[in-house]
């Protein structure tokens, strides 16, 4: 307990300070819940909570079956179909992590939803603090910038604020990126050997295709961390082997192939019930020509989407403004930029190359807007901090006073 206190109070913000954060966070989730209640009544949120208070319910009265359960498989092929969407054991487990530990909170909490959140959000908000903790050890000038690049992004403050899977993503990856980012730099230790390993295996059960996207990333962070390979190098270079080696899979395996796995995926969302937020898209085959084919469609959902012209509500008008903003916040840099003495630190380009690598497979697969935001804003942290704290504070003011 007294290291957890630890973890949060020594981050350099004063107590007050934290309380206010972490009151936001809890602000946030109130707003998703009460929105989604009200706006949306067949919701992830408030379903999978409602499944929480069932397993709950089977928790206290058979718990060897609330334990055993988890490993039943009733499929034709039962621990099979990894990556894929349906009649799969482990796409059903990405779900049933989130209901086994919402029964656990509900022993608390007895099905109310705000008390699961709040719960929920405890563990969320240590996600935040442990990603602020690398980003400041990076930027330790720019104290300012990096609490609200970690913790007041608007959808990404939103969207990791509900009972959902994207809360535990999010926590996950950060735990993960702190514990890779201070063995590399600081020292080895088990604690942090552990939080590093438990982090990638939960990433793996509950989202595989970020799993695939950190192996390459932490392997250009290990390399470019030891200052043999300047990090553009290094992870240029591993993600360049990666799409090579994936290719040469799927091309010279047939059970396991890539890119039908990227197509089947996105088949998958195309059969979900047709959204507000749709958008057109060209249906994938699993080839490389096509894959060329749709990669500027790819790039504008997963980079651009949504315009502020797009068709929809109130709600998604705030976030494509949120997004014109970050846009232009990239071009402002360019004008403003600071200037280091020492190359960029590779944990920048980790963040940066994960951030790319799932944008870019957003845009292929998910063919509606409003998941589209979702889903990016996980990874919004990684792209806006660096943003923020290379926009130089003497080049702005000088700007300023020639305007």
């Amino acid at each position: 307990m007294l290291l957890r206190i630890k973890f949060v109070t020594q981050i350099g913000i004063k107590p007050w300070g934290i309380f206010l954060l972490f009151i936001v966070k809890i602000i946030a989730a109130i707003a998703i819940g009460w929105i989604n209640n009200k706006y949306y009544p067949l919701n992830d949120y408030w379903g999978l909570n409602k499944e929480g208070f069932l397993e709950y319910k089977l928790l206290i009265s058979n718990p060897l079956a609330y334990f055993k359960d988890i490993t039943t498989s009733h499929y034709v092929d039962p621990y099979g179909n990894f990556f894929n969407t349906v009649d799969s054991y482990w796409n059903d487990l990405r779900t049933n992590i989130g209901i086994k530990l919402l029964a656990i909170s509900n022993i608390i909490a007895r099905g109310n939803y705000y008390i699961n959140s709040l719960i929920f959000n405890f563990f969320g908000f240590l996600g935040y603090i442990a990603l602020f903790k690398v980003f400041i050890h990076c930027y330790a000038h720019k104290k300012k910038a990096v609490i609200f690049g970690c913790f007041l992004l608007p959808s990404t403050l939103f969207f990791t604020s509900g009972v959902n899977k994207d809360l535990f993503i999010f926590t996950l990856l950060a735990f993960y990126s702190y514990a890779l980012y201070f063995i590399l730099n600081d020292r080895y230790t088990i604690k942090r050997l552990l939080l590093l390993l438990l982090s990638a295996v939960f990433i793996l059960l509950i989202r595989n295709f970020l799993f695939v996207a950190i192996i390459p990333s932490t392997i250009g962070l290990i390399l470019s961390s030891n200052r043999k390979f300047h990090p553009a190098i290094a992870f240029f270079g591993i993600y360049f082997l990666a799409c090579i080696t994936l290719l040469f899979i799927d091309i010279n395996c047939t059970d396991f192939q890539p890119l039908g796995i990227i197509s089947q995926r996105q088949n998958d969302f195309l059969q979900l019930p047709t959204a507000g937020s749709q958008l057109s898209m060209n249906l994938l085959q699993p080839t490389l020509k096509s894959f060329i084919i749709n990669l500027p469609d790819a790039i504008n959902h997963g980079f651009f989407r949504p315009f502020i012209w797009d068709e929809g509500n109130i709600f998604m008008l705030l976030l494509s403004i949120e997004l014109f903003f970050y846009q232009g916040l990239l071009l402002f840099m360019f004008f403003c930029k600071e200037t280091y003495d020492k190359k960029t630190n590779p944990i920048i380009w980790f963040g940066l190359s994960i951030s790319i690598f799932m944008w870019l497979i957003i845009g292929f697969v998910i063919p509606n807007i409003g998941a589209i935001v979702r889903y990016k804003s996980l990874f919004l942290p990684f792209l806006i901090v660096p943003i923020l704290c290379n926009i130089s504070t003497e080049k702005f003011e000088r700007i300023k006073r020639i305007m």
